[in-house]
This record gives structure tokens, C-alpha cells and sequence, in this order.
């Protein structure tokens, strides 16, 4: 995608032991990753937006909620997640007896709105239903995400509120 608009851009992947310095110089991050906390927040550049589509998290959203708050110079957000025209109707059992297995699981997951679903669900949905999409099993172009996009649009299925673990955020505070 980035070739094809001509934006520079650079991929860096890390291995299992720590993150490359030179990410902590991107000016925006696209976490997904199964380390927890794997980057630091104090390292963060000014003006860095980190979309993060990570479970766990990839940074800790307690320091990054304070960073926003206190310095309000980076954006950090939960990715994949949208917002449908319309509420999702479900019955949820009571698992108070589960509470200690809850701290661990993403507010956004137990505390969404009723009109918010992550995109995964919805990227299957469209697969399913729409003839001419397909799963995407190659590198992802520009055609691919106007395409996905397009149909996004037809169904008035938005992205949701800027919010990170669950709290919403609000960007016009931030200096990025």
C-alpha cells in the first residue's frame, strides 16, 4: 500500500527478545502482538500514534492513558474495532465466579458498547456474504482495502469512538 502511494514507509519486525530501537523513531506503530507491554511508552516519540490490535495490549494502557492525560503529545487507541448502524442483541450469563479470569480479558471485550464488534467478526461476515470478497491471503493493496472499505460504507458501518481498553479518548485535546 505504501508503495503503491508512494508514502515512505518502513516495516520492522521484532524477534522474541525485545523491540528494535528503530521502531521507537516511527512516528506511527500498528501493534499486533501477543507480548504484553512489549513497548515502553516513555520511549515513545513525540506525535507517535499507536493503533493497537494487540491482545494483551502492547503497551500498557495505564501509562498510556497518563502520557495522553499529562502530556497529551501521543495517541494510542485500540484497533479493529467497529461501530454498526444498529445494537447487537445477546444474552451474557452471569460468570461473577470467573472475576479473577476477567481482570485479564480487554475492557473493550466485556465493557463495549452494544453497537461495537471487532473487525475480525466483520471482515468474516463480508467474506461470507459477498460474492466477489475473499479472505485476503497475500499482501493487502490499496484495490483490496477500497474494496473492504466501499463495503463498509454500503452497510454504514463506522469505526468507533478513539477509546484505549475501554476509555474513550478524546483527540482534540492531543497535540499530535
Amino acid at each position: 500500500l505504501c508503495d503503491q502511494k508512494h508514502i515512505p514507509c518502513s516495516i520492522v519486525i521484532g524477534d522474541d527478545a525485545c523491540v528494535p530501537e528503530q521502531v521507537y523513531e516511527s512516528s506511527l506503530i500498528i501493534g499486533a502482538t501477543n507480548a504484553i507491554h512489549s513497548l515502553n511508552c516513555s520511549k515513545l516519540r513525540p506525535k507517535t500514534i499507536i493503533l493497537d490490535d494487540s491482545f494483551p495490549h502492547c503497551v500498557d494502557p495505564d501509562q498510556a492513558l497518563q502520557r495522553m492525560s499529562q502530556q497529551k503529545d501521543i495517541l494510542v487507541c485500540d484497533a479493529g474495532l467497529l461501530k454498526l448502524p444498529f445494537p447487537i442483541t445477546e444474552t451474557r450469563m452471569d460468570c461473577s465466579h470467573l472475576h479473577p479470569f476477567f481482570k485479564s480479558i480487554p475492557k473493550i471485550l466485556r465493557d463495549r458498547q452494544l453497537n461495537e464488534i471487532t473487525s475480525c467478526f466483520v471482515n468474516a461476515m463480508i467474506c461470507s456474504l459477498h460474492e466477489d470478497t475473499f479472505p485476503i491471503r497475500h499482501q493487502c493493496t490499496a484495490d483490496d482495502c477500497l474494496h473492504h472499505l466501499n463495503i463498509l460504507d454500503q452497510l454504514n458501518i463506522q469505526h468507533s469512538d478513539y477509546q484505549l481498553n475501554g476509555q474513550i479518548i478524546d483527540i482534540s485535546s492531543l497535540r499530535v
